[in-house]
């Protein structure tokens, strides 16, 4: 592992840490009006939907970082957010900061100079190493 670190530093010679700040990330949806009130009003309501609230934390250089949590917690939409991929279109409410080292916010640009994010494939073979699997 630790010659995968010196020779990125040895491409690279950057170390980045990411930071996140308060995120919170909220949108739009349709519910359905119980029975009981649906006679005295629409039979559907738009509501906010909080999916992320308050999450502060950081990814240090040269470590693993987790995010773990039950099916729906939000974790990959944490990940979305700390890589810029969520758009403010459609009722999407974000806020918060994602910095590099402290000081430079991350764009989809930006972090894609520094790091990569794989999109969630529930299609692993279970004989694949981890490196493999990534």
């Amino acid at each position: 592992m630790n010659t995968i670190i010196e020779e990125a530093r040895a491409k690279n010679n950057t170390v980045v840490k990411i930071t996140w700040y308060d995120l919170k990330f909220s949108t739009k949806t349709i519910l359905p009006v119980p029975k009981e009130r649906a006679k005295f009003c629409k039979t559907k309501e738009v509501v906010d939907l909080h999916i992320v609230k308050g999450c502060s934390g950081s990814a240090l250089p040269g470590q693993c970082t987790y995010i773990m949590g039950s099916s729906g917690a939000g974790k990959t939409s944490l990940l979305n957010m700390i890589s810029d991929r969520i758009s403010t279109k459609r009722g999407n409410t974000l806020s918060g900061k994602v910095l590099m080292n402290d000081t430079k916010p991350v764009t989809q640009n930006s972090f894609g100079e520094i790091g990569a994010y794989v999109m969630q494939d529930d299609i692993l073979f279970s004989y694949f190493t981890v490196e493999e699997a990534l």
